[in-house]
């Protein structure tokens, strides 16, 4: 079994990061700006607007969990949910700054962490062979 150097691991961590936070801050605005979008031409009520959060919530703790856990071989639950703190604190800011309610808060967060270790373990799950 090879070494894994600090070096190498310490470039891990840090892409790790770096796609987490961007892969969030593009996904929300990007879905945002599609649903918004969707509601404006069908000329849907905003009281829609928090089910179609958890919507975007759902989608894109999906994508960042999926897409930022390439280099990782284990603990597929662990880090899933720890790509996903990006996202939890806006979420957190918004209910916070924006007057949301609490049930709402908790529901997205239900979502993002369930999602988020799902989807992280599905990535980085090897595929175990047995040889008869």
């Amino acid at each position: 079994m090879k070494k894994v150097s600090v070096t190498f691991s310490d470039k891990l961590i840090l892409k790790f990061i770096l796609k987490s936070v961007l892969l969030t801050v593009l996904s929300v605005i990007s879905l945002s700006l599609v649903f918004s979008e969707i509601l404006l031409k069908l000329d849907i009520s905003t009281e829609y607007a928090d089910i179609i959060s958890v919507v975007i919530c759902f989608v894109s703790s999906a994508a960042v969990s999926l897409i930022s856990l390439g280099g990782f071989k284990n603990n597929g639950l662990i880090i899933g949910v720890i790509s996903q703190l990006p996202l939890l604190l806006l979420i957190l800011y918004n209910c916070i700054f924006n007057n949301n309610s609490l049930l709402l808060l908790a529901l997205k967060a239900a979502v993002i962490i369930i999602t988020g270790s799902v989807c992280g373990y599905l990535r980085v799950k090897k595929n175990n062979t047995f040889k008869v």
